[in-house]
Formats: C-alpha cells, structure tokens, sequence
C-alpha cells in the first residue's frame, strides 16, 4: 500500500531499475593483422580507428539477416547522438512482419568511444509469455553490471585492463562493425574482441584477423568474414560494413537501403491492455457536485444473458492507477485487470475506473485528502447500483491495498434503496492504523542500511506527529499533509466489526508492505470469530502485495517485472467466494 513516502520510493526504484547510474571503463585500441601486399591490395588501416563523432555523421544502415536465402529480419544501426549517459549507438532488430522492434540495444560511449554503459529494451504485451522490459548495464570499477527490477548483479568481471566488455544482443552486427572501426579490443594483434550477450548470459571472445583489397578491408573471424568497402588508405573512416560471410562463404547479412531509423520503443517499458474476446466493456462517466469526473467503464461478459445480475467496484490502494491497475510513468501493472475481468466473466458487472488525474479522469483540486478518494469509490459504488443490469442486493466492494481500507468503511453503508454492499473482498488489507504500517515499510526499505533506517524512523515518526497535530510538516510532505491526517484516524479493525456483509481476505505471504502476521491475523481472527462480520481468511505463501509469485525477496523494483501475473488460484477463490459463500454470482 503505498504512501506518500513509498510512491517516492516507488519513483525512486523505478528509475533505478530502468535508467541507472553510468560508470565508464577505458577499452584498449587493437592493431588489425595485415596480410602481406599483393597486386589488388593497398595497406589495411593498422592504427587509424575511426571517431565516436565520425560514426553519428553517418546516415542509418539496415542490414538483412539471410537465413535459407531469404530475409527473415532486418538488423538496423544508427547514432542517436548526445545523451546525459555519452553517444547513443543503437541496435534495432526488426522481424519482418513486425510493427515494433523486437528488441532495441542502446550502448553508451564517450567522446574516445570508451563503453560506459547500455540499455536493452524488449517489446512485448502483458499478459503473454513476453513482456516488455527494460535491463541497464553500465561499466564498473568491478565489472558489467546489470540491473533488472531494481536487482543489481556484476554479469562480467572486469578484462585484463580494467575495462568491461561491450554488450552486444543477437544480429547486432552493425555495431560489431562499429566495435572494429573504433579500434576497440585488445591490445594485441590478433587478441580477442569481448563482449557480453544478455540472452544467454555469455562473455564472447572473437578475433579477427585483417586484409586489405582493392575495394575495402575484409575482418576474419573463426565463424564469419565481415566485408568493408571504402578506401582503406583513410583509414576506418570511409569503411562500412558492406556484408558478412560464414564459414561456408554463405552471406549471412547483408547491407540494405533504409531512409531513416525511429526508436520507437518506450523508455519505460509500458504495460498495455487488450479486452478478452469474451468481455465486452461500456464507458461511463461518474460525476459528482463539486467533484472531479471519474471515467471508467462497466465490464461484462459478452453472451450475459441475465437481466439483472451482480456488480463489482474496484477500489485501487493509494498512489494514481488507471482502470487497469497501472501506474503512469513506471512500468508497474498492479495486475487488477485481471481480477475485474475475471469477476466479469464469472457473471457479475464490474465497473473500474481511473484515479482522479489519471487516464481520462478529471484531476480536480491539488489539495486531496483521503477521504475524496473514499467519496470517489462512494461514487461509483451508487453509479453501479443504478446500472439497469445490476441487482442493488447483490453489489460487490472489491479493494486491494489502502482500497481495502476504503471498502471496508462503504462496507456498511447504503448501496441504493436501504440495500447494503453484499459482500467485500479485501486484497493485501492492513489490519492496524496506517502509521504502524508505514513504519513497517520503512524497515523493509531501508533493511540493508541499519544505520540510514534508524535515521529514517526517527524522521518518520517525527513528521507523523507533526501531521496528527495539525503543524506545518516540512514542504516536501506538506501536500499530502491532509491526506495523511485523514487515513491516519481510521481504524481498520473497528470499522470492519461495523461489517454485517460476507467478508474474503486476502494476503501474499512475501508482501513487505502489509504483514502477513500484524496485519492478516487481525483481520482473520475478526472474519473467522463467531461474531459479525462472517467470512474467511487465505494466505498464499509465495505471493507479494500485488498477489503476484516471488521467488525471493520481494522488493519495490520488482513490481515494473511485466512478465508476472496476479496467481490463477488467487482469481479462482474470489470467484469460488462469491458463488459458494456470498452467493451473489447468478445459477
């Protein structure tokens, strides 16, 4: 459940996990092997490398990947020129019944054409066996490091000379070439050329051995004869990849026309949606005196026959999401498009909706306290009862996070006519006042760095008493002073014995934002006692806040992995819920 001080968090991973810092590592220049003079050969250019500047004044060049005679991709290189982290060199691999990349490669060089870093970038839609990312390299005193999810690994130990290897991804043959015409490798005539593969984890050594001829300079390796044209009496400067041969003369790639390069890849990897072939979706409008408009949607399943059946809000936890369960501007996809489109399909109406300034909602005024956002869901919930296919006795209040919080105190109010929510489903729910809660949370972010996390209760703590008491807290917390003060007077347990309604919660056992034990046993002995409300308590152990699988530690840069997916057997018991116990899904 993020607060306002972990959505800093959030940011701050974020941008760690998909931007990174740049170290910077000095390669050593090669001298290319000459082979002896003969009537059609001049002098291969041993100790003229081309310029970092020279290569960005050249215009984008495709090469076609050839497999059995044929064009199956097309590997395009190009300098996007200065950056904050040096020179964009950059790699783009296009299958070629794509509209997109099918994954981009950016290496960072200085002005010498040192290696400093790199960013690969994957597309991908989520959901499938592919998802999008974004994974940085940079070069480091103790070698190649990769950050993936905030995950921070040393993937290649430093060369002989304290440099790190190049990255370099499948058919970035264009930058291979660049690789020679800078001079970059080994000392040594004849040394190997290093470079790390991210697909497969490998540090590659290649070398090459040069020859000059009447039309270029030909690289050979064991595996590959990599043609230049030009004059190699100026040097690398005027040489450029023509071709490239394998070991059997076959071309493997071979240079193409191209008019212009686009990178067309997000920055940050962006989840992405597309509606189930078996939903259908109506848009609405949740309007309110004096309130933001809310836009939104009612899910449903496209062949419901029913005339009146269930409905179902979603209530998001603190911090902008759309409709979906995104966070603008990060890669993070809470993954609450799948539960909505799972209760849609098991029967029930479900309207979502986006965060007021997020999506197409209307932000209304800076100053939001907490309890807005309880009206927003307040809103909604009276926008579904008055859906002409919704039974007003059969209404769903489904939160995740702080949006539990926000169903349980709507959990016994008035849906329309007297009739009350029927049921509510709590996700990753705190059991205990949010302040507790975000001390916690402190703890688990700081838990590598005892001394800073001293350091940081103490100033949380110190800024939460300024908040309760009505003081001016220090600028950067002052616009979520109200929110703040506002959760801070709810008592979740005390609300949740007002209940009446069947009542699911749930937990992940790797969540670090709400606690398995202070948090879930609360809220499970009150569900499971034989007093009000009715219900009963799941945890599953190896799932995080968002309910997705964690094979380790669960951590804020994890959330942007867009390859993860909410568990089936956490869709499967709210389903199961609200057919066996709450009984509102129809025969």
């Amino acid at each position: 459940m993020p607060t306002s001080h972990l959505r800093r968090a959030v940011r701050r991973s974020a941008t760690v996990a998909l931007v990174g810092m740049v170290g910077c590592a000095r390669p050593t220049r090669p001298t290319p092997t000459v082979a002896p003079a003969e009537e059609d050969r001049t002098a291969a250019p041993a100790r003229s490398p081309t310029s970092v500047a020279a290569l960005c004044d050249e215009p984008p060049r495709a090469y076609a990947v050839i497999r059995d005679g044929r064009t199956i991709e097309r590997a395009v290189r190009f300098c996007a020129g200065r950056t904050a982290r040096g020179y964009a060199l950059v790699h783009q691999l296009w299958p070629t019944d794509a509209q997109v990349p099918d994954h981009e490669l950016w290496v960072f060089v200085g002005r010498s054409g040192r290696f400093k870093g790199a960013e690969l970038r994957r597309s991908g839609i989520v959901g499938t066996e592919r998802a999008p990312v974004t994974i940085d390299f940079r070069a480091t005193k103790r070698g190649l490091e990769r950050t993936l999810h905030g995950d921070r690994t040393i993937v290649a130990e430093p060369l002989p000379d304290g440099s790190s290897p190049w990255v370099l991804t499948r058919h970035a043959i264009g930058l291979r070439a660049w690789m020679i015409r800078l001079g970059v490798g080994a000392a040594a005539p004849g040394a190997p050329q290093v470079t790390y593969a991210p697909e497969t984890g490998e540090v590659l050594e290649v070398s090459f051995e040069f020859e000059s001829t009447a039309t270029g300079v030909v690289a050979r390796s064991p595996t590959a004869t990599l043609h230049f044209v030009g004059d190699p009496r100026a040097g690398w400067d005027d040489l450029v990849l023509d071709r490239v041969d394998g070991p059997q003369g076959r071309t493997l790639y071979r240079a193409e026309p191209i008019e212009e390069a686009a990178s067309v890849l997000p920055h940050v990897p962006e989840p992405t949606y597309t509606l189930p072939a078996d939903l259908a979706v109506e848009p609405v409008r949740i309007d309110g005196e004096g309130a933001p408009t809310l836009a939104g949607e009612f899910v449903r399943r496209r062949d419901l026959r029913a005339r009146r059946t269930c409905g179902a809000v979603f209530a998001s936890g603190s911090g902008p999401q759309d409709r979906y369960g995104f966070v603008p501007g990060t890669s993070i996809d809470v993954g609450s498009h799948e539960i909505t489109d799972a209760i849609a399909r098991a029967g029930c109406i479900v309207l979502r909706f986006d965060d007021r300034g997020t999506g197409e909602s209307q932000r209304g005024p800076k100053d939001v306290g907490y309890f807005d956002e309880v009206e927003d869901v307040r809103r909604a919930v009276a926008t579904l009862a008055r859906h002409p296919r919704v039974d007003p006795r059969r209404v769903v209040l489904v939160g995740h996070s702080l949006g539990g919080t926000t169903a349980i105190l709507l959990g016994d109010e008035p849906v329309a006519r007297g009739q009350r929510p029927a049921a509510l489903v709590l996700m990753a729910t705190t059991g205990r006042n949010l302040r507790s809660v975000i001390e916690d949370q402190v703890r688990a972010l700081y838990a590598d760095d005892p001394e800073r996390l001293e350091a940081k209760l103490a100033e949380t703590r110190r800024i939460h008493e300024t908040i309760v008491r009505g003081e001016t807290p220090p600028p950067n917390v002052a616009p979520a002073a109200r929110w703040m003060r506002e959760v801070f007077s709810v008592d979740p347990l005390a609300e949740l014995r007002r209940v009446r309604a069947p009542v699911l919660v749930l937990q992940g056992g790797k969540d670090f934002q709400v606690h398995p034990e202070r948090d879930f046993g609360p809220l499970r002995a009150a569900v499971e006692a034989p007093t009000p409300p009715p219900g009963r308590a799941v945890l599953f152990e190896g799932l995080d806040h968002l309910f997705k699988p964690e094979p380790g530690v669960s951590t804020v840069g994890h959330y942007g992995d867009l390859s993860r997916r909410v568990a089936p057997e956490v869709v499967e018991t709210i389903v199961a819920f609200l057919r066996e116990e709450a009984r509102v899904l129809p025969d």
